[in-house]
């Protein structure tokens, strides 16, 4: 190992399966895709980060940006590929320039095969983070890939990890359908659970689950909760900066998934406050029924939105919908009616109102909690 990420903690079993796949490619001298998928904010790109610092092979990390133009994509694809430590940076720096996307990823394949035969060279890391946002940018991105890796890129000893937070984007790569099936195996970052939450947080049972309630299971959240911070006290100085992460980090979350003034956006609105039958977030979310449905729909597809159906009966009307994600489901309820109060520096009231309705809530944002961890004991155990 050569080194570890400030703060960073966690997360072993993970990087025991990265190494693992690094492994592997360096004792069959060919390459290994694999497409890492988690919801935003729970640590996937810290984890790949934390990966390349321990491990130390050359490297290339690029991240897409939502909305940026593709040939902006691809200057800040050669860019990184100039600043890293594979060999393709050395012919970038001598002025070598390829003028498409094939073109930089033969040229990476060919550099790293001109270093030594497949099974001396050392094995590479190729990370593309947001691949999501790039496709939506370059649409044939999978495509080209699919092609650069049949080509070269898998002769190559290479650990290809792409990156996305669309869970249903992310998912579809390996589809039947889709030009990377076959090719790339899939990786899922799940938020932390609450026992992995309290070894971060370091409190007693009962307000560590009050800060899952809160934080979810997302590490760069719990690492704000200090050794014995109540509930009060953490929201206390949380809130008292319209910059903290418990803060931003929500609204991070939902500008990245969803456009402003969108349906979506205005149907979650709903769902946050407490709604969770389709008749009563119709009427507060203020759209039609039809396109309620849509937004549901989307939004269940993203995961940002769990779906409950009973047993029998009417299966529409009958349905219950809930935020997934905890922190989400918190900051939904509490933080986005206040921010006008947090930016003004009136915490304080906001407090106090998370406080007055916290019974109510944590009663209600328990249930889906032990649910989920009911669940994935049991699919732990089956294995």
């Amino acid at each position: 190992m050569n080194g570890r990420l400030p703060g960073f903690v966690g997360r072993e079993a993970e990087l025991g399966r990265l190494e693992g796949w690094l492994g592997e490619v360096a004792r069959s001298g060919r390459g290994k895709a694999i497409a890492v998928r988690g919801r935003r904010a729970v640590g996937k790109s810290t984890l790949i980060e934390e990966f390349l610092v321990r491990e130390n092979p050359p490297h290339a990390f690029f991240a897409a940006s939502k909305d940026q133009p593709s040939t902006e994509a691809f200057a800040g694809f050669l860019s990184e590929l100039q600043r890293s430590t594979l060999p393709v940076a050395e012919e970038l720096a001598a002025g070598v320039r390829p003028d498409s996307w094939e073109a930089a990823l033969r040229l990476i394949a060919t550099s790293s095969a001109s270093v030594g035969d497949s099974k001396t060279a050392l094995p590479i890391c190729l990370v593309i983070d947001e691949l999501p946002w790039l496709s939506e940018q370059e649409p044939s991105i999978e495509g080209l890939l699919q092609t650069a890796w049949d080509r070269y890129l898998s002769a190559v000893p290479m650990l290809l990890v792409l990156i996305g937070s669309d869970l249903h984007m992310m998912e579809e790569l390996e589809s039947y359908d889709r030009p990377l099936h076959g090719r790339v195996r899939g990786f899922v970052i799940e938020p932390l659970n609450p026992a992995e939450m309290n070894s971060m947080v370091r409190t007693d049972p009962a307000t560590a689950l009050d800060a899952y309630c809160m934080l979810g299971g997302f590490p760069q959240l719990a690492v704000t909760w200090r050794a014995k911070d109540t509930v009060r006290r953490y929201l206390e100085r949380e809130l008292s900066e319209a910059t903290s992460p418990l803060v931003v980090t929500g609204e991070r979350v939902v500008a990245a998934e969803l456009p402003p003034q969108s349906t979506p956006r205005a149907v979650i609105a709903a769902v946050g406050t407490g709604e969770r039958k389709f008749t009563k977030i119709l009427h507060r979310s203020g759209v039609g029924r039809t396109s309620l449905s849509a937004a549901l729909q989307t939004l269940a597809q993203k995961r940002i939105v769990n779906r409950q159906v009973p047993f029998a009966g009417n299966q529409t009307k009958l349905s219950r919908y809930t935020i997934a994600d905890p922190y989400l489901r918190f900051w939904l309820a509490f933080i986005a009616p206040n921010l006008p109060l947090i930016e003004r520096r009136r915490g304080d009231l906001v407090v106090e109102r998370i406080m007055d309705g916290w019974s109510t809530f944590r009663g209600h944002a328990i249930e889906p909690i032990v649910r989920t961890d009911r669940k994935s004991t049991r699919l732990n155990s089956s294995h």
